[in-house]
């Protein structure tokens, strides 16, 4: 069984079998952004167990294991099926509200031995009702590159695809690119749902209309803030000044 060290040292895509990544790893998650003027790239992330039981405050390490990219939707999701049942991820993120590639999911689950399900992405689904973060980009940018930070670094991407496209991204075009670069789209809704998942206290109850998320910590900041600056500086602190809490209706 590896380590996580030497999970993070692995090539991508190397397999491993599910059992075998248990000691070292939390969970997994992988997310799918869809064809636009580029091609549409798939992401799949290892949460790191690390120091998890210390600290209420501790963020885990993130490492990228597989990505695909096509600019055929219809493949890109049947290569999605094949990491799902290759991988057994816990979840997959995405843009739910394309019809194009809910019609394809569909047709690929009808013969599938394991059914491809995917969620909506917090960036997508931000208050429950679809309405997403906009301009989504930058904030993603943001926390990619905090996150990738020499001084504590917490994310692992082995000079894949995604790695290249991040070092080739002018800031000076971020308004032409938004949108366009499914592969930073797909790292950052998996990111983003990995931050959503461990890194608040999280707890659920339900209404009249559904269950509610309701979670403190430095995302709901960051959700609640709309910061937009990729260098920013979040306030881990911040709380609502009506109740110190943000909800968010799934």
């Amino acid at each position: 069984m590896p380590t996580w060290d030497e999970l993070k040292q692995a090539p991508l895509d190397q397999w491993f079998h599910r059992s075998e990544l248990e000691n070292c790893c939390k969970m997994l998650v992988a997310a799918v952004a869809w064809p636009s003027k580029n091609p549409g790239f798939a992401a799949l992330v290892a949460v790191g167990r690390g120091m998890e039981d210390q600290t209420d405050s501790y963020i885990p390490e993130i490492c990228l294991l597989a990505e695909f990219e096509s600019g055929d939707i219809r493949e890109l999701i049947q290569e999605c099926g094949r990491l799902d049942k290759r991988w057994e991820p816990d979840r997959w993120v995405g843009d739910t509200t394309n019809g194009a590639a809910e019609e394809f999911i569909s047709e690929y689950n009808e013969n599938a031995e394991r059914q491809f399900e995917l969620m909506p992405t917090y960036l997508l689904d931000i208050d429950g009702r679809g309405n997403r973060m906009n301009p989504m980009l930058p904030y993603v940018l943001g926390t990619i590159k905090r996150l990738l930070d020499e001084t504590d670094r917490l994310l692992f991407l082995k000079g894949g695809k995604v790695a290249n496209r991040l070092s080739a991204i002018d800031p000076r075009e971020m308004a032409e690119l938004e949108g366009n670069l499914p592969p930073i789209e797909a790292l950052g809704y998996a990111i983003v749902e990995v931050l959503g998942d461990v890194k608040p206290a999280m707890t659920q109850t339900r209404t009249a209309d559904g269950p509610i998320i309701r979670s403190h910590g430095e995302f709901d900041y960051l959700l609640k803030s709309g910061a937009t600056d990729p260098g920013v500086e979040f306030d881990p602190d911040y709380e609502d000044e009506d109740d110190g809490e943000y909800s968010r209706t799934i």
